[in-house]
């Protein structure tokens, strides 16, 4: 994700934070780099990015790569790769709901996109009512433009009505 979001000089710092031990290396369930940090520390280095004026832009960054991790795996939810991607979007839910809140105040047709992309992780990871709080917050945060509903806007409302339909 590090590489992705902000480039090579990000690994870097991501290293140099692991030797100091202030970041634990590991493997995710498709054998990704991962890193780990106390929650103070996480809580500290938001601070500082926003102190900094970067925190819009690195949630930009997160909520981005979110959205193509959401759109590289939804064709994979239905495959012999099941469940090594529900494993890695579980593995992603707390970036993924941060993506979700940073969207919700900021570009809402990115939220839209990656909350109707995880549609099939929440059926059958049994999460039907989280899905569709938050396909109706950003539907209800979302606008209509002068050319009807966006591509996003039509999926996300799809998307909410089975929900709603699985849900009785």
């Amino acid at each position: 994700y590090a590489d992705a979001a902000a480039g090579l000089e990000t690994i870097k710092v991501v290293t140099g934070l692991a030797e100091k031990g202030l970041l634990v290396p590991g493997e995710g369930p498709m054998g990704e780099a991962r890193f780990t940090m106390l929650a103070v520390i996480r809580e500290y280095s938001l601070v500082k990015q926003d102190e900094a004026g970067e925190a819009d832009a690195a949630g930009e960054r997160h909520a981005a790569y979110f959205r193509w991790l959401v759109d590289a795996a939804e064709p994979q939810l239905r495959g012999p790769d099941q469940v090594a991607w529900l494993n890695r979007l579980g593995a992603d839910q707390h970036n993924l709901r941060a993506a979700l809140r940073w969207s919700l105040a900021k570009d809402v047709e990115t939220g839209l996109a990656i909350a109707s992309g995880l549609w099939r992780f929440w059926l059958v990871r049994s999460r039907v009512s989280e899905g569709r709080d938050w396909l109706e917050r950003l539907l209800a945060a979302s606008t209509l433009s002068s050319d009807g509903p966006s591509e996003w806007r039509v999926k996300a409302g799809y998307v909410a009505a089975n929900l709603a339909s699985v849900q009785g």
